[in-house]
């Protein structure tokens, strides 16, 4: 049983330093991720799980925090600061 204790780190550590191999197996696939060209998809919907309904989307009656990241999150990108520290719409 004394035994059991080292022998089962010895093979953690043995499987921790095993090399991983980088190159995909014969006849799969792998994933590339573009950053250029191209169109956008017709449909480009986000999907956000805010884990509940927000009482109200009224600025100036949003007390809670679901209904703040939301605004937040809506509100937001409506106005930016140009170089000039001009709002740009």
């Amino acid at each position: 049983m004394w035994l059991a204790v080292p022998l089962a780190a010895l093979s953690l550590v043995a499987a921790g330093c095993g090399g991983g191999d980088d190159e995909p197996e014969a006849g799969g696939s792998t994933a590339s991720t573009s950053t250029g060209g191209g169109t956008p998809a017709a449909d480009q919907v986000i999907s956000v799980n805010w884990g509940t309904e927000p009482p109200s989307l009224d600025p100036g009656l949003a007390s809670d925090t679901t209904s703040a990241n939301i605004l937040l999150n809506i509100m937001d990108p409506l106005v930016r600061l140009g170089d000039d520290l001009e709002p740009l719409p």
